[in-house]
């Protein structure tokens, strides 16, 4: 207090000072309205999400093509999800007499793949169609007597190879998908064998250390005369 003065002297506050008390709440309100933006596009997606796992929950082949009219962008998040949904209705007892399932399932499985190819998202979810590939092998891929159509699993392993093996110059890709198609040599569709020989050579040439461990099995499919 100034000496001869009735009431105490407040010096108003530097704009520093201004600035740091008004920062905690400016602070705030970004982060609040970043929230907000992040809960809208998770929103957003939602919708898209759901459709994919609703034609598939509920294996509604009328909407299955309705799929293709979404973005890519828009369903890459739960294509892992929506392959798990495949897996478990290919697993199915009575997938092999439904005619409806099967469709369902070929075009999701198409649906997706592009998708995946689209967005550029393969290392993402290769471990779900990795895993969705090798259940194939559970089941007959070889058609029965004279028949020369493919057996249901035969057709999603065909469907999802190309999608898989196309990247054979990406390492953790094929880590994953190597020991898998190693095992398809020795199954017995003819054109799923000379798929897996061809990818397979391609994928020594690009990183020949990923087929070292399977060098013995692919000599017994040379030998055998697997193409």
């Amino acid at each position: 207090m100034r000496a001869g003065s009735g009431s105490p002297h407040t010096a108003s506050p530097s704009p520093r000072l201004r600035l740091c008390a008004h920062a905690p709440i400016q602070l705030r309100s970004m982060t609040c309205s970043l929230a907000s933006d992040r809960r809208q596009s998770e929103d957003s997606l939602q919708p898209n999400c759901a459709a994919a796992s609703l034609v598939l929950g509920q294996r509604d082949l009328s909407r299955a093509g309705d799929l293709f009219s979404l973005d890519d962008v828009d369903i890459e998040d739960c294509l892992s999800q929506a392959l798990e949904q495949i897996k478990a209705i290919s697993c199915s007892s009575d997938y092999l007499s439904s005619d409806n399932d099967q469709a369902v399932v070929e075009i999701c499985i198409t649906r997706i793949t592009t998708a995946i190819r689209e967005t550029g998202s393969i290392e993402r979810h290769s471990p779900a169609l990795v895993a969705l590939w090798e259940a194939c092998l559970q089941h007959k891929l070889t058609p029965a007597g004279e028949s020369t159509e493919d057996t249901p699993h035969a057709k999603i392993a065909s469907d999802i190879t190309s999608c898989i093996l196309q990247n054979y110059s990406c390492p953790s890709v094929m880590a994953l998908a190597v020991p898998v198609a190693v095992r398809f040599l020795h199954r017995g569709n003819k054109e799923l064998r000379r798929n897996m020989s061809s990818y397979l050579s391609l994928a020594a040439i690009a990183k020949a250390e990923l087929l070292s461990e399977h060098a013995e099995a692919l000599c017994r499919s040379v030998l055998s005369g697997t193409p």
